[in-house]
């Protein structure tokens, strides 16, 4: 690796750690979430070595017991830990996250660089498609995804992939549509550069600002979604300790056993409000009509 692109790697690593010192320096609630995200990962990724009971491990002596110093968040009907098994299935729903995202983000960006590049017939043809997508409500949509395929967190992952798309492709497509003309758009193409190479290199670096605000966003619509497909039954299925069927499986003791769906929706509550509030605080920081706005 030369001198130069080492130089100019190290750039553009120290743009983007002043902007997320920008984000944080903007907005306090951002620095927030960041942790709490922070929080989720770690447990995503550490929940089975911090869980400190086997989460499938029956006792039916120890059924419906209240938090104590033995048991944090109490006992549920087969006598489980409530604590190991939140902590456990936090997994599940980065892991949902994760996957939608990627999924979605992919073809709705590919979609929407496509269809804002060429334009016309090829424009045309692809927003129609979008526009059915786009009719249908979303859970409507994944549910009658899910009943097609069967009931399962995989099957949702799918189904929700297949009903987030458009909306990454529409961004992307009004993106490109006001870059195109631009005249480092211009200047690449009268040097020769192929529709792939501006695209790849022109105009998808200049259109991720605004879609990294709309996944730091949707990464917590994602999370309650599938907790809610999980709640009626097409998402997560028994022993699964995913958050959403926790607190189904909760619902029948709500009135005795309060702790059994007041932790697993209490975890699920700060997941989403973490990345909201990090979503935020990006969407402040990269918008240039609110950066002048608050110099102003």
């Amino acid at each position: 690796m030369s001198l130069k692109t080492r130089n100019e790697k190290f750039k553009r690593y120290l743009l983007d750690f002043k902007l997320f010192l920008r984000v944080f320096r903007q907005s306090p609630l951002a620095l927030v979430g960041a942790i709490i995200i922070t929080m989720f990962i770690f447990i995503s990724i550490f929940g089975s070595t911090l869980a400190p009971q086997d989460v499938y491990a029956t006792n039916l002596n120890q059924q419906f017991q209240a938090p104590s110093r033995d048991h944090w968040f109490g006992t549920d009907e087969l006598g489980r830990d409530t604590f190991s098994r939140v902590l456990y299935g936090a997994k599940y729903s980065l892991q949902v996250g994760i996957i939608v995202i990627a999924l979605s983000g992919s073809i709705g960006i590919t979609v929407g660089l496509v269809a804002g590049w060429y334009g016309g017939k090829v424009d045309e043809i692809i927003m129609r498609i979008t526009d059915v997508f786009m009719a249908v409500p979303g859970i409507i949509l994944a549910i009658a995804i899910v009943s097609a395929i069967g009931a399962s967190l995989q099957n949702v992952m799918i189904g929700l992939a297949i009903t987030w798309w458009p909306w990454y492709a529409r961004l992307v497509r009004s993106l490109v549509l006001s870059l195109r003309e631009a005249a480092f758009v211009e200047a690449a193409r009268s040097l020769g550069a192929s529709n792939i190479r501006i695209m790849r290199l022109h105009l998808l670096p200049n259109a991720l600002g605004p879609v990294l605000v709309t996944i730091s966003l949707d990464f917590g619509g994602v999370i309650i979604v599938a907790a809610g497909l999980s709640f009626i039954g097409f998402g997560a299925q028994p022993p699964l300790p995913e958050w959403g069927l926790l607190i189904a499986l909760a619902r029948t003791y709500i009135t005795t056993s309060w702790w059994l769906s007041f932790f697993p929706g209490a975890v699920l509550f700060l997941s989403v409000l973490g990345f909201n509030l990090l979503g935020d605080g990006l969407r402040d920081a990269l918008d240039p009509k609110l950066r002048r706005q608050g110099s102003t």
